[in-house]
Parts: structure tokens; C-alpha cells; sequence
């Protein structure tokens, strides 16, 4: 099987803070291995960007990404995908976006790929770490249309870094803020206003996947000094109507927080 959902059932989604679910040996080992030891290399374009940077390869982005690699790409972007997520995670979804039938007019295992839902998989990897360590992006919710995001992890088994976890957050009470970054990130949330329910370790096969909404706060934890890249496979989904908003609780543009 090809599917990152293969090891999951309806009970192992977590509803706290908001639905999630972490899965360790996500894929089957001889496919993880395929997948690990093909993993694409980071264009020397990308290397050049800077430290900590994220770069996402999709499979027309590669001349010679592995014929596994596209199959599972594929795959994770077909209607048969979708509609093994919607089995899977449908209770989540309207949990947190009741309404989302009724904007579509049509029920989630209806959705048409493109034209309701659009969903991406990327072979991605944050860049060598340099000059100080640092973290790819501190507390933040996703963009307003993301539906779901899933992060498989391919960690090098050569890395011997530090950090790089994935860490979910909670609101600490009732007020809301979001501010804007220089980097041109819109939805990051203040660490004051927020604390740490559950980290997520970066190690091979391992996968977070979540339910995207106004209280999906996760970060990245800052990875030490290293030359190895932060290898995971990112899966997405992307409505093509607004989900939630967050306009009315933005406090503008102000300095990337730092984590320590």
C-alpha cells in the first residue's frame, strides 16, 4: 500500500487540543526505505536561499525524482486518497468546520479534486542549519483555506542533530491574536498567548496529521548547527473557500518571534 493512512483507525484521532493524530512506522518499512534512500537532493538553487530554509520538490519539479516517489505522489493527490481521508477523518473536519457542507453545497465525499479541494504532495526539506541554530517557523495556525496537513518525517539516519520536533500548542484562554512576519507569514501566534500540549519528534517514518482550523497551533522547534537538511513528506489539503478568519484578531506585522 501507498497510503500514509494505512496504520490509522477512527480511534486513534486525538480531539485535544484540536483532532490530530501521530503515527509512528506510518509506511510500511520497504516502502519507507525506497522512499528514504531516493529522497530527492536539495537544488543547489535552494542551498544558496539560506539557513533553515523550506524548499518543497513535487514531482514535476525533479527531472530525476524515483519512480516511487511519483507513484506515492500520485497517489496522495487522487480522488481515491481523498476519499479515504473523508473515511477516515470526516467526524474531524465538521467538528471543526460545520458549516463546510453547506458552503459547498454537497457532502465531503462529494468533493471534486481541483475544483472543491486541492491537494498537493511534496518531497520537502528545510535547509542546512548555519550561523546560529534557529527554528524553520515558531507558533502559528495555517492559512485560512488549508483544510489538513500531514508531515511524514525521513530523517537522514546519519543526522545527528538536535531539534526539529514538531510541537502542539494550545490557546491559554479565550483571547485571540495573530500577527504578520516579514517572511511573509500571516498567522502566527504570540508563545505568551499559547502553551505546549505534546511534542512530536523528528524521526524516520513518523507522522503528524492534522486538522487545520483557528486553534491548530503547532510550531517547529530550532534545530542546532548542522549540514544535514530536514527531510519529511508534506501532504495537504487546500479548500478553495475561506474556512475561518482570523482578520478581525490581527495585530499587523511585527518581528519573527524567536525560540529558545
Amino acid at each position: 500500500m501507498l497510503s500514509v493512512l494505512q496504520n490509522i483507525k477512527k480511534e486513534d484521532i486525538r480531539y485535544d487540543p484540536f483532532p490530530h493524530v501521530i503515527v509512528k512506522n506510518a509506511l510500511n518499512k520497504e516502502l519507507y526505505k525506497t522512499l528514504s534512500s531516493n529522497f530527492p537532493k536539495v537544488p543547489v538553487k535552494a542551498s544558496r536561499r539560506g539557513s533553515n530554509i523550506r524548499v518543497d520538490l513535487r514531482s514535476g519539479d525533479a527531472k530525476d525524482i524515483h519512480r516511487k516517489w511519483k507513484e506515492v505522489m500520485a497517489y496522495h493527490t487522487s480522488p481515491e486518497f481523498w476519499a479515504e481521508f473523508v473515511d477516515l477523518f470526516k467526524d474531524a473536519i465538521l467538528q471543526c468546520h460545520p458549516n463546510i457542507e453547506k458552503q459547498y453545497k454537497r457532502k465531503l465525499e462529494y468533493f471534486r479534486i481541483k475544483r472543491d479541494i486541492e491537494i498537493d504532495c511534496s518531497a520537502s526539506m528545510n535547509t542546512p542549519v548555519t550561523g546560529k541554530p534557529s527554528s524553520v517557523r515558531s507558533t502559528h495556525v495555517d492559512n485560512e483555506f488549508e483544510l489538513y496537513g500531514a508531515l511524514l518525517y525521513m530523517r537522514d539516519e546519519n543526522d545527528d542533530s538536535t531539534g526539529g520536533d514538531l510541537q502542539i500548542h494550545r490557546w491559554n484562554g479565550s483571547k485571540r491574536r495573530y500577527f504578520s512576519t516579514r517572511e511573509g507569514h500571516k498567522s502566527e501566534v504570540p508563545r505568551k498567548m499559547c502553551s505546549l500540549v505534546e511534542t512530536v519528534p523528528y524521526e524516520a517514518n513518523t507522522m503528524i496529521l492534522f486538522i487545520n482550523s483557528a486553534n491548530s497551533i503547532h510550531g517547529v522547534t530550532p534545530r542546532s548547527i548542522t549540514n544535514f537538511v530536514r527531510r519529511f513528506m508534506i501532504i495537504h489539503g487546500r479548500s478553495k473557500k475561506q474556512l475561518f478568519n482570523i482578520k478581525r484578531y490581527h495585530a499587523g506585522e511585527r518581528k519573527t518571534e524567536t525560540t529558545t
